[in-house]
């Protein structure tokens, strides 16, 4: 063993270790030097470490990490699969957690990373069944794919504040989130985001946001509530689909098209407001339920527009009144 790492595959498999300290003057560890290591519950002195390679702990009996601020990058898999892991502290100075860094770690309830991390890779945390907590840095640009999926338990999150995009993914089947604000500045959602989050009840999203995609918000049974929506331009197809609690909401002016049955399923679904003077792009109707429950309101002089366009001209559709743009005014609802 060399007195500066602990080499590839040193202690792989071995079932008869329980604790390990790192050697003095030791800075590297290995690729699976650790690897299903199943016993082994504590490693002494891994805060001092400054280069670790991928899978170094993959599916180890680890139950606490501390790294430290000299490790500038927790490689892909390094803790993955560590099922008795709860307790993670992670030092300023780690700039990158790379892809499936700590997916599966069933026992871990909460995590805060450091502002110093400015990427996060897919499917870091995902399926952290027990994960209630996550302080992320503001320095993020995008929030990657999978990052959160299946992560059942959690509870609050905040997005950081400099990510303009939210990846495909990125939060499906977080079932315990229940109200998502979405920070100025982001531009796009992506393939089912939050698809499945079926106790989300309010979203806010920022003026800025331009592109909610396919399935973003799909089976989530509860959202009642959306706001923000300014300078959207497109909703991909079935973006709301299966949104039963969902029963009205308002397009902007700025809004050039719509996937297909985008409140497909939404069977309580009353009133769809478009304040775009141009009907939408939609190739078919962006509904498929009972129509006639439905009232679809659009600015009066583009009333003869909707009615022969594709995926409008399918629903009951009526002109925005004087009433209803005060009320919507006063209501503070902004397009």
């Amino acid at each position: 063993m060399s007195s500066k790492s602990i080499p590839f595959k040193a202690f792989r498999n071995d079932k008869g270790i329980t604790s390990f300290t790192i050697p003095t003057g030791a800075t590297a560890v290995g690729r699976e030097a650790f690897a299903l290591c199943e016993n082994l519950t504590e490693v002494s002195g891994l805060e001092k470490v400054k280069v670790m390679y991928s899978s170094a702990f993959e599916e180890s009996g680890l139950k606490e990490v501390h790294l430290g601020g000299n490790l500038e990058i927790i490689p892909a898999s390094c803790f993955c699969k560590c099922q008795k892991l709860e307790r993670i502290q992670l030092d300023y100075g780690i700039k990158r957690i790379g892809a499936y860094a700590f997916a599966k770690c069933d026992n871990l309830k909460e995590i805060v990373i450091p502002e110093s991390v400015t990427y996060i890779g897919e499917s870091a945390f995902e399926y952290c069944t027990k994960l209630e907590r996550v302080v992320m840095p503001n320095n993020l640009t995008l929030v990657s794919d999978g990052c959160f999926c299946g992560c059942t338990n959690l509870k609050e999150i905040n997005l950081p504040k400099k990510a303009t995009k939210i990846e495909r993914y990125a939060f499906v089947g977080c079932y315990s989130l229940k109200e998502i604000s979405i920070p100025r500045g982001y531009k796009n959602i992506s393939t089912a985001a939050f698809a499945f989050c079926c106790n989300l009840k309010k979203v806010t999203f920022p003026k800025s946001l331009e592109e909610i995609g396919a399935l973003s918000f799909s089976c989530c049974s509860k959202l009642q509530e959306i706001m923000g929506l300014k300078k959207l331009t497109y909703i991909g197809s079935y973006a709301f689909e299966d949104c039963p609690s969902l029963e009205r909401i308002v397009l902007p002016k700025h809004i050039e098209g719509v996937g297909k049955r985008i409140f497909w399923g939404c069977d309580n679904f009353k009133t769809l407001i478009s304040k775009s003077k141009t009907p939408p792009r939609a190739r078919t109707s962006i509904f498929d339920i009972n129509n006639s429950k439905i009232r679809v309101f659009v600015p009066f002089y583009a009333l003869r527009k909707y009615k022969k366009a594709e995926g409008w001209k399918q629903v009951p559709l009526h002109k925005i009144t004087i009433k209803m743009y005060l009320k919507m005014f006063f209501d503070r609802i902004k397009f």
